[in-house]
């Protein structure tokens, strides 16, 4: 229902921003990462947002970039996992870090976030190890950074030979 919305950081506490467009505030909750990231009062912003309906309420979930925005929705496909625990991993742990996590079954970085036992760590991994492609990570990064030597220390700490290193960087 809601893409985005476009308007000026009105207000900022919490997990919380408030966003004013055309004289009207929406609420929106946002990620650890995004609320670090966030233009200070005042600026104008572009928040890629998901629209979450229950019996009781409807809250706004907004993000800075569309690929924190596509993993949250691949996230609440988790079964166990809704909003809020989405927003908990989010928060600890970037989308590069997560693919990471995922592809290398590294549960334990996954059951560091807020919320997320073994089970559930375990879980997210099987369920996402498809969805979830680590060449996006190494792209955004060599595009980001223009420096493969940090694109080079995620595979190495991943446990990737230098020999594929190579390989998937010449991509």
């Amino acid at each position: 229902m809601l893409s985005y919305i476009i308007g000026e950081v009105a207000e900022i506490s919490g997990d919380t921003v408030v966003i004013e467009n055309n004289g009207i505030g929406f609420n929106v909750k946002t990620s650890g990462m995004t609320f670090d990231n966030l233009p200070p009062v005042g600026d104008m912003a572009k928040i890629y947002t998901y629209l979450h309906v229950r019996e009781d309420a409807m809250q706004i979930f907004g993000f800075l970039t569309k690929d924190e925005l596509e993993v949250f929705k691949l996230l609440l496909n988790v079964n166990g996992i809704g909003p809020k625990g989405a927003l908990g991993i989010l928060s600890a742990i970037s989308t590069d870090d997560l693919r990471f996590a995922v592809l290398s079954d590294d549960v334990n970085l996954i059951k560091s976030c807020p919320g997320v036992g073994a089970k559930t760590a375990q879980k997210l991994i099987i369920e996402l190890k498809d969805k979830l492609r680590l060449e996006d990570a190494f792209e955004r990064a060599i595009n980001n950074n223009n420096k493969k030597d940090s694109v080079k220390q995620h595979l190495y700490h991943w446990g990737m030979a230098a020999r594929m290193q190579s390989v998937l960087l010449k991509r």
